[in-house]
């Protein structure tokens, strides 16, 4: 329900931009002048935009097809990614300039710079002081996955007949 509730600090309250989005994902930037008001034309949008001082929150960015999502599946790859974190940015971090000054700003700029190294000298680490990191990472997810769908199955057991009984996992539970 919350993602349907509107909410007056988010572009006033508007939700339409939100239908947009699931209309034509990837299409648009999250941030960008054409879904302020989606009603509008990007040139009224930026007028308003202008008339608020909001202009500095919006992009002059139009559709545009997004790109398909590549697959990592080379260990190498993946090493040489985030070996250079300043190529491969992090999206949440890729706006930072739009931010207004103050503490909130400084964290992220903060945790920009450290997050990145840390995660690249931790996988590191870990190739280095075990080996064959491949086999590790897949034996812990496989394990992990075993763990949680031990934990949520339910299981049914006849009274009288004597059978081992049927196993339920409620997949649209959150």
């Amino acid at each position: 329900m919350k993602e349907v509730s509107s909410n007056s600090k988010v572009l006033k309250g508007s939700m339409f931009y939100k239908l947009i989005q699931r209309a034509f994902p990837g299409w648009f930037k999250y941030d960008s002048i054409y879904l302020w008001q989606p009603m509008y034309t990007p040139t009224a949008n930026k007028k308003y935009a202008d008339k608020q001082k909001l202009r500095k929150l919006f992009v002059d960015d139009g559709p545009h097809q997004p790109t398909k999502p590549t697959n990592i599946t080379d260990y190498d790859n993946l090493l040489a990614i985030l070996g250079h974190h300043r190529e491969f940015k992090n999206p949440a971090f890729s706006q930072l300039h739009k931010l207004d000054p103050g503490p909130v700003k400084d964290f992220l700029q903060t945790i920009d710079e450290l997050v990145h190294d840390v995660g690249t000298n931790t996988l590191a680490d870990v190739s280095n002081e075990y080996g064959d990191t491949e086999k590790l990472f897949s034996e812990y997810f496989s394990s992990m996955a075993k763990f949680i769908e031990e934990r949520e199955r339910c299981k049914w057991v006849p009274r009288n007949n004597g059978a081992t009984g049927t196993f339920q996992i409620d997949v649209t539970r959150e």
